[in-house]
């Protein structure tokens, strides 16, 4: 998207870099530029922008997921219609979709991408649906002419597909890993239960009322979007950030709230007993806590007892793998046990 890797073309490079694309992985050149062309106006002071390397081609195939975004429900969310606007589109693109802050997405999005499809080389798009474990299961073509109308119906169909955790409410949960690549917004808002956008309601569920985070994945190349969702992350994680990666990514956006910084303590173990102390429940035995790899990897998790009786109850859990264990932590501190 128009906004990641800081908004410049190495930056992009550098990100799919991480992603494992390449040109040695596609064999083919890889071609990053902020260059576009103007299509013209499609509202007030807003002109429709296309990366001028796709504007100049023979034709143009859009392949992307269709999925929730990390804001608010809308017919179209996160599919190729944002990637012709805000992706082709570039920081221009970002840029004229966010400045009216999230309305921009539900107002601006679609007739930027509107203009583009009738002024683009774009021949066909293949839309992909994901499944829980983030594997494709459904495979569409689509016309341009079909591209809005296939996409709200996909929508529904990627969130009924959508991981989820089997519980409402929770004390405290700990996250192992947050990044770009698992969710735009570092952790996925269905999950964390915190869109925490000015303006806009959270979900219902899941309420979590603390939360920790103790790891940025590789591929998110040091891009801490989500620190702003989480209360606590340990001070080896925060010294990682690439505050001005982040700080485009929010400025362009026009959301800043998923870039601010949480309370920083010295180490795991330090951060896992803040969260415990402030979770508001006193009775250590009565705590409901999880502990999850991250938000898109929700098969196995480790639970407290009053959780792990939940889930039975519920019939949520494959008790053939259930294990007792305690927090265990190394000598710098950090937490030694992980869900697999």
């Amino acid at each position: 998207m128009g906004s990641h890797g800081g908004g410049t073309a190495e930056g992009q490079q550098e990100v799919l870099k991480k992603l494992g694309i390449d040109e040695g992985s596609m064999g083919c050149e890889i071609r990053s530029s902020m260059r576009t062309v103007d299509y013209g106006l499609v509202t007030e002071g807003i002109h429709c922008h296309l990366d001028a390397n796709a504007a100049g081609a023979a034709g143009i195939v859009l392949l992307n997921r269709v999925k929730a975004h990390t804001s608010f429900p809308r017919e179209i969310e996160s599919g190729l219609i944002k990637l012709i606007a805000v992706g082709l589109g570039k920081a221009e693109g970002a840029r004229s979709v966010h400045r009216i802050g999230p309305k921009g997405l539900q107002e601006i999005l679609p007739r930027l991408a509107e203009k583009a499809i009738a002024s683009a080389p774009i021949k066909a798009g293949i839309a992909l649906i994901e499944n829980a474990n983030r594997e494709i299961c459904h495979v569409e073509p689509v016309e341009p002419d079909a591209l809005f109308e296939t996409e709200k119906k996909l929508l529904q169909k990627a969130k009924g597909l959508m991981p989820s955790l089997p519980f409402d409410q929770l004390d405290a949960l700990i996250v192992e890993e947050f990044g770009k690549e698992i969710s735009g917004a570092g952790l996925d808002p269905h999950i964390s239960g915190r869109t925490d956008i000015r303006g806009i309601a959270n979900p219902s569920t899941p309420f979590i009322h603390k939360i920790a985070a103790l790891r940025m994945t590789e591929a998110t190349n040091r891009n801490g979007m989500g620190t702003g969702m989480v209360d606590f992350i340990p001070q080896p994680t925060a010294n990682k950030l690439d505050l001005h990666s982040m700080y485009m990514n929010a400025v362009s956006s026009t959301v800043l709230e998923k870039a601010f910084l949480p309370i920083v303590l010295a180490n795991d173990q330090e951060v896992i007993r803040a969260l415990v102390a402030t979770c508001w429940q006193p009775e250590l035995s009565a705590i409901r806590l999880a502990q999850i790899r991250s938000t898109l990897h929700l098969n196995e998790m480790l639970l407290t007892t009053p959780l792990l009786k939940e889930a039975t109850e519920k019939g949520a859990l494959d008790s053939q793998h259930v294990k007792s264990e305690k927090f265990e932590f190394d000598e710098m501190g950090n937490l030694l046990n992980r869900v697999n």
